[in-house]
């Protein structure tokens, strides 16, 4: 009896372990806002019940109701993007699984009845027990290797939330972008369009050719086409970042112009081993590699047992006289031995080290890259905004004294102008790109807040 008394205590406990198990979701979720930590200014929020939709949707409204800065529409997305809502539930079902790892399987309770061919001594009775003895025995391993896959989980979805963030502010830019050119194309095309209405009088007036007629107006057509393709992109880049916000693009309040560029650009001391100490998708693959040789682990240590079974048989027989007894099952490794599924775990994990590797790689060249692009775009900006620009201003200044002296006619006025005009497109352009390369060298080295100007730079120097 002492035996079955321990094995009672032992399943009393078992049984205990798995009715404590609740699985927590807000508190598996908040570990991807600590994951996150200060890479992300903006909250986190799980849209997984009716309520919770509600109040989304209010501060998503309140947002909406004002001009929206760069910050603000990475709030939104952050709030609304329906893909990365997905991406969160991953969460929930990595932590559904490690709650299940540390489960015990339910016993198996067994009746069987066997009536006797002499009815006064009545059926025989016979009940078991059964638990699966391995199952308690690889719990912990089990555990060791969930873990790590939530924890894997938790990183992914961290490095989505980031990868959202690079891509909204990549998209804004691009929307602010084609706006802040499709205004230059405009002044292009009205500076052609009073060229071509002085052209059609000068040539009624015989003083120009007919050459120089259809040049003028050949001219026109090609900027209204530029026009054309302009608002084309503009529609496009909205569209695009109000898809990435869940929004209606009609419902986008954003400015006419690009930011100005700031003083300096980010100092980033050893940004390469910056960006592997900072980079979740690099820790989520290490957080990979560690669960693949947890499960290693497990099944090396395991390979030979699939199956183990203790139970406490009862059986009355005709007699109504009652046998107790514990039973063991165990399964032979006869023909499995395990080597197929250790092989293949020990390929995982090696699959998982060299994808690593390949990872670790391209993020310092993404970093060399990204911090490359900043600084040219900045030369660029820079040489139009000091030295470009003023030039074309001061030419256009000349020629406009030289006409007033009627020493140059309107037409050389009017070119320009248009020289000027076209000068200042290349250098929103320069300045679209800039930004543009901020973005990616923020999300290069983790995802840092991109600090913008409060003030425009969309009036010409």
């Amino acid at each position: 009896m002492t035996f079955l008394y321990r094995l009672t205590i032992t399943s009393a406990l078992a049984l205990s372990l798995g009715a404590c198990a609740t699985v927590d979701q807000k508190a598996a979720f908040d570990g991807v806002r600590t994951t996150i930590g200060a890479r992300v200014n903006q909250d986190l929020i799980w849209r997984h019940d009716t309520a919770t939709d509600a109040e989304v949707a209010a501060k998503v409204d309140a947002l909406l109701a004002n001009e929206i800065a760069l910050e603000s529409a990475v709030q939104i997305a952050l709030f609304n993007n329906r893909a990365l809502q997905a991406r969160y539930a991953e969460i929930g079902i990595a932590n559904a699984d490690l709650v299940a790892a540390g489960l015990l399987s339910n016993p198996v309770l067994d009746i069987m009845v066997r009536p006797t061919t002499n009815p006064a001594s009545g059926a025989n009775l016979e009940f078991g027990l059964a638990q699966s003895v391995l199952d308690i025995f690889m719990r912990p391993a089990r555990k060791r290797a969930a873990q790590a896959d939530f924890d894997r989980a938790q990183g992914e979805v961290a490095s989505a939330v980031i990868n959202t963030v690079a891509e909204v502010r990549e998209a804004y830019v691009e929307a602010l972008g084609a706006r802040n050119s499709l205004r230059v194309v405009e002044e292009v095309y009205a500076a052609a369009d009073a060229s071509r209405d002085m052209a059609a009088a000068f040539h009624s007036a015989g003083n120009i050719s007919d050459l120089q007629w259809a040049e003028e107006q050949a001219l026109t057509e090609d900027t209204a086409a530029l026009v054309d393709d302009a608002k084309l992109k503009a529609v496009e880049t909205a569209e695009a970042l109000a898809a990435l916000l869940n929004v209606d693009a009609s419902a986008l309040k954003l400015p006419q112009q690009l930011p100005a560029l700031p003083q300096s650009d980010p100092s980033i001391a050893n940004a390469e081993t910056t960006a592997l100490e900072k980079r979740l998708d690099v820790a989520a693959k290490r957080k990979a590699v560690t669960a693949r040789l947890e499960t290693l682990r497990l099944k090396t240590s395991w390979r030979l047992w699939h199956e183990a079974g203790l139970a406490v048989s009862a059986e009355r027989d005709g007699d109504k006289q009652w046998a107790i007894g514990p039973t063991l099952s165990l399964s032979l490794p006869i023909f499995d031995q395990g080597g197929p599924e250790v092989a293949r775990a020990a390929a995982e994990v090696l699959q998982a080290e060299n994808e690593l590797k390949n990872l670790e790689s391209h993020v310092r060249a993404d970093v060399r890259t990204a911090l490359a692009k900043v600084e040219t775009a900045r030369r660029q900006a820079e040489r139009y905004n000091k030295t470009i620009l003023p030039l074309k201003q001061d030419i256009l200044r000349l020629k406009q004294e030289r006409y007033n002296f009627m020493l140059i006619g309107v037409f050389d006025v009017l070119v320009a102008k248009r020289d000027e005009t076209s000068a200042y497109m290349n250098y929103v352009n320069t300045v679209r790109a800039y930004w543009l390369a901020r973005a990616e060298l923020a999300n290069a080295i983790g995802g840092a807040p991109i600090e913008t100007p409060s003030t425009a730079n969309g009036e010409k120097q």
